[in-house]
């Protein structure tokens, strides 16, 4: 049975198990770690299957895979223990916005959601489901933004005792988050037009990757407020950046797509998507995100894509009109027969 690549750039791992969602199509997969097996847990039932970024990151909470939403409006919760997916769904102001979340932050049993798109930071109750917005934070930075089309926040967050701390893609500022009083105060780096895709701290400073600008890295003192931007060689993208093995290492566009710290351990997504990378202290392991092709919803894919392209034509009639090479309602094309003969087939 033939294999195929799974693109992605977040996952969970629970025991010895990675959990993971397709960013290609509405898919969450599970992979065992030692037997690199991958299966399809399952696609979120009230979503559309073709549609792409659906999800882009996730956190676990009591044997509950969270799927935040990016392109989708609404959390898809996964229960690993009954294979179920429930429905968590967000106030209604948000169902317009596409690009809602890129980053989320666990706290016992409470998550943090950080808006891109979205002009809120979200505080999920997951024992309850209550849900509190925020968005004092975007009063106060409104006057530093250079512009209004970029993500406010990216994928990136230092928690540091009862603090979050995370950077603006469209402002050259700092957000520290109280965790506890839910009270947030910004720091504005400077006035030049600087976002920032990612954020670090090594113990004594933090350190910000620029989204716009690529040759130099910001170190930041909280303490005593010292700015400065230290020159980099690299001349390259920054997706992030991270601090491990006692270094800061800017995550190069070039090579990969993402880094996230699991534990002790830094997960690396390769740029061509599913290729893994998990460097611990000592030893490095390498994944590659190979299903096999049955474990693709490859049919339901399908009738779906000629569900929304042939309304109102009965599919029957569809394929038949196809096999016979007419025009149905006019609507004619080669992926239209080429769909219409994989359903066929199948």
């Amino acid at each position: 049975m033939s294999k195929v690549p799974l693109v992605t750039e977040d996952m969970v791992i629970v025991e010895n198990n990675a959990y993971f969602f397709s960013f290609s199509f509405n898919g969450l997969y599970t992979m065992n770690m030692t037997e690199q097996n991958v299966h399809l847990c399952g696609s979120v039932p009230w979503e559309p299957l073709m549609r792409d970024y659906l999800f882009v990151t996730s956190a676990e909470v009591d044997g509950r895979i969270y799927l935040i939403p990016y392109l989708a409006h609404s959390i898809a919760v996964y229960n690993i223990e009954t294979s179920e997916f429930t429905k968590i769904e967000l106030k209604e102001e948000l169902l317009t916005i596409d690009g809602l979340f890129l980053a989320v932050e666990k706290v016992e049993k409470d998550l943090f959601l950080f808006g891109a798109k979205a002009p809120y930071i979200v505080k999920l109750d997951t024992v309850t489901n209550k849900m509190t917005y925020l968005q004092d934070w975007h009063r106060g930075v409104a006057p530093f933004i250079f512009d209004e089309t970029r993500a406010f926040f990216w994928r990136q967050v230092v928690a540091l005792e009862n603090k979050f701390y995370i950077p603006f893609c469209n402002a050259n500022s700092i957000l520290e988050f109280d965790i506890n009083t839910l009270e947030s105060t910004l720091h504005v780096i400077g006035e030049e037009a600087i976002g920032y895709s990612g954020i670090c701290f090594d113990g004594k400073n933090f350190w910000c990757s620029p989204e716009t600008k690529q040759d130099c890295i910001l170190r930041w003192n909280r303490e005593t407020d010292e700015k400065r931007y230290v020159s980099s060689e690299e001349n390259d993208i920054y997706y992030g950046i991270v601090y491990h093995n006692n270094q800061v290492k800017p995550i190069l566009g070039s090579i990969h797509n993402f880094a996230k710290r699991i534990g002790n351990d830094m997960i690396y997504f390769e740029k061509n998507g599913n290729t893994v990378v998990i460097e611990g202290k000592k030893i490095q392991k390498k994944f590659r995100l190979l299903v096999d092709s049955a474990e693709i919803p490859l049919k339901e894919i399908l009738m779906e894509k000629v569900k929304q392209e042939t309304t109102g034509i009965p599919l029957k009639v569809f394929i038949e009109a196809l096999k016979q090479e007419e025009t149905p309602d006019d609507k004619s094309s080669a992926d239209y027969i080429s769909i219409g003969e994989k359903i066929y087939a199948l």
